[in-house]
C-alpha cells in the first residue's frame, strides 16, 4: 500500500469537507451537505476498491471518509435510534476490517450497502448507482484468470533455484502439464492463478 496516496486522499477529504462547510455554512444545512458529500466519497472509494483499482489505498480511505461522515452526523445533535447506531457500527467495523485486510466478503458487503443506500430519487444518486454497477462490471472483467506458468521441478512454484520468477506462457496448451526447456532447466507447465491479479 502506498501511504502517500492514502495521506493525499485523507487531505483531499478534509479539504472537501472544509470547502462544503465554507460554502454552505456551519449550521444544520451546511452539516447536512457535508454529510451527503462524505457519504458519496465513501461510495466512490468503495467503487474503486470493488473494481480492483488501487484496492488497498481505496479500502483504507473508506473508513477515513466515513469517520468524517459519522463525526458530521454527531455534530448535528441528531438523536439516533438504537437500530441505526447498530447498523452504523457494524458497517464501520466491516470498513475497518476491509482496510486492514482487503477481502471479497467485506468489499461485497460494502458494495451492496452503498448500492442500496444510493437507491434514492435524484440525478446524482442515479449517477452513483451507475458508478457502483460499473464497478461491478469492472470487477467481473478484471477477475483472476487461469494462466499457464512455467515452474521448475525442484524449488518453489513460479520461481527458479534462486527465487526469480520464470517466464509466463502466453499461448494456450493442449494439455495442462508438459515438459519443455526454459533457461536451460527442465520445467513443467502448470495452471495457476496469475499472481498479479
Amino acid at each position: 500500500m502506498r501511504r502517500n496516496v492514502v495521506l493525499a486522499g485523507t487531505a483531499i477529504l478534509a479539504v472537501m469537507v472544509a470547502l462544503v462547510l465554507f460554502v454552505h455554512g456551519t449550521d444544520e444545512q451546511g452539516l447536512r451537505a457535508a454529510i451527503r458529500a462524505t457519504a458519496r466519497t465513501s461510495a466512490l472509494c468503495t467503487a474503486l476498491a470493488f473494481a480492483r483499482f488501487r484496492v488497498r489505498e481505496a479500502s483504507a480511505l473508506v473508513p477515513v471518509s466515513h469517520t468524517l461522515h459519522y463525526a458530521l452526523i454527531l455534530a448535528t445533535s441528531r438523536v439516533l435510534d438504537a437500530p441505526t447506531v447498530l447498523v452504523g457500527v457494524a458497517v464501520f467495523a466491516v470498513m475497518v476490517w476491509n482496510a486492514i485486510r482487503p477481502n471479497a466478503i467485506a468489499i461485497y458487503i460494502l458494495w451492496i450497502s452503498f448500492l442500496v443506500g444510493m437507491l434514492r430519487p435524484g440525478a446524482l444518486y442515479v449517477m452513483f448507482v451507475t458508478l457502483l454497477l460499473c464497478a461491478g462490471i469492472a470487477r467481473w472483467m478484471r477477475r483472476p484468470r487461469l494462466v499457464a506458468r512455467a515452474t521448475t521441478q525442484i524449488g518453489c512454484e513460479g520461481s527458479n533455484r534462486v527465487g526469480r520468477p520464470l517466464k509466463s506462457v502466453g499461448k494456450a496448451l493442449e494439455s495442462s502439464s508438459a515438459s519443455t526447456q526454459i533457461d536451460g532447466e527442465n520445467t513443467r507447465i502448470e495452471w495457476c492463478n496469475h499472481p498479479n491479479r
